[in-house]
């Protein structure tokens, strides 16, 4: 039964993701309402926050989750690479490289707000990657699976 519940929240995921890809909501609305971190467990940006930086970094960490997706798929057995990193990942980004709105520098891997971290499975079948909001907490959108 928890299958239906999976369908649709990707379902979801993707549709958001296609809204920002297409300048969605994120340009066309005066204050673009954040999608909540599952970092965080009720969702709500505290005092510290900046909404409209950590909507820039969700951003970013679609994009590379796009350019892995595209990288695995033009692989001779679909796997993920070792590094998520403008190095690896050049060619299969449809845009230049996230940046950092807290650096104004290209997102990178570590933990400070604006970084990402990437995690691949031993075998290269499963990553994810996570990026640290302004109020430090973090935002994980979906784990990727080759199969």
């Amino acid at each position: 039964m928890r299958r239906p519940a999976l369908v649709c929240a990707l379902t979801a995921l993707l549709s958001a993701g296609a809204l920002v890809a297409c300048r969605g909501s994120a340009e066309t609305t005066s204050s673009p309402v954040p999608i909540p971190s599952i970092g965080s467990p009720s969702g709500r940006a505290t005092a510290t926050s900046d909404p409209e930086a950590d909507l820039h970094v969700k951003e970013g960490a679609h994009a590379i989750l796009v350019g892995l997706q595209s990288w695995a798929c033009t692989q001779s057995w679909p796997h993920y690479p070792r590094q998520a990193t403008a190095a690896v990942l050049d060619k299969s980004m449809s845009d230049p490289w996230p940046s950092n709105p807290f650096t104004g520098a290209d997102m990178k891997p570590g933990t400070g707000r604006g970084d990402h971290e990437y995690e691949v499975a031993s075998n290269r079948m499963r990553c994810a990657v996570t990026v640290r909001l302004s109020d430090g907490s973090t935002f994980t959108p979906q784990v990727l699976r080759c199969e």
